[in-house]
């Protein structure tokens, strides 16, 4: 199985992203308040990337009563593609992350590369998620580089750390948005027990 959870504590905060408009922003700031759901992106012009992103963002209703903040991390952000990717697969905050430590985060603690060698497999489950992706993604490209794989995050709100992470091994896998769903669940019921502790009285 792809997914394991972890718990880590401040090592992510001070990581450097960059907003579409080119603002730095210190990767704990986006989950200083509430938990935090990152899908991290091979390319944004993937085929796979766009499904995945499309069906993610459906259920955004399910992550907003949780409190759950979404956002999307990607490597390379080439301002056409961002353009062609949002609104239309992601209406969504996106990031570029050029460290790509969030990458390794996802990645299990390396950042980990597929075989482009996979898309010459017939056989290979890639093309049968490929031909599925088709019913929601309109238009794709092969730009930039693609062989970095993404994955999952979920960090709690605040010095929590990590909730939940699921790593992408092979090209277009992805979590269930169920299990998703139950890891942000739980991110949001630490971030209550949290609340409670604090105005507790001394």
């Amino acid at each position: 199985m792809a997914c394991h959870k972890n718990r880590l504590h401040g090592l992510y905060d001070a990581i450097a992203l960059l907003d579409a408009d080119g603002k730095t922003v210190s990767a704990g700031e986006l989950w200083k308040d509430r938990p935090v759901l990152i899908l991290c992106l091979r390319r944004l012009g993937c085929i796979l990337c766009r499904a995945e992103a499309k069906k993610l963002y459906a259920s955004k209703p399910a992550f907003d009563e949780l409190g759950i903040r979404l956002i999307t991390v990607v490597h390379q952000m080439p301002k056409l593609e961002l353009e062609a990717f949002k609104p239309a697969y992601w209406d969504g905050e996106v990031y570029l992350d050029q460290s790509k430590d969030l990458f390794v985060l996802a990645g299990g603690g390396q950042l980990r590369r597929g075989s482009q060698l996979t898309f010459f497999n017939p056989f290979s489950s890639v093309w049968k998620t490929a031909i599925a992706a088709k019913n929601t993604v309109d238009d794709f490209n092969f730009k930039g580089v693609g062989s970095i794989m993404g994955g999952i995050i979920v960090m709690q709100a605040g010095s929590g750390g990590v909730e939940y992470i699921f790593t992408e091994k092979n090209f277009g896998q992805f979590a269930s948005n169920e299990e998703i769903i139950a890891s942000c669940r739980s991110a949001a019921r630490q971030q209550q027990k949290g609340s409670k502790h604090r105005l507790k009285p001394q």
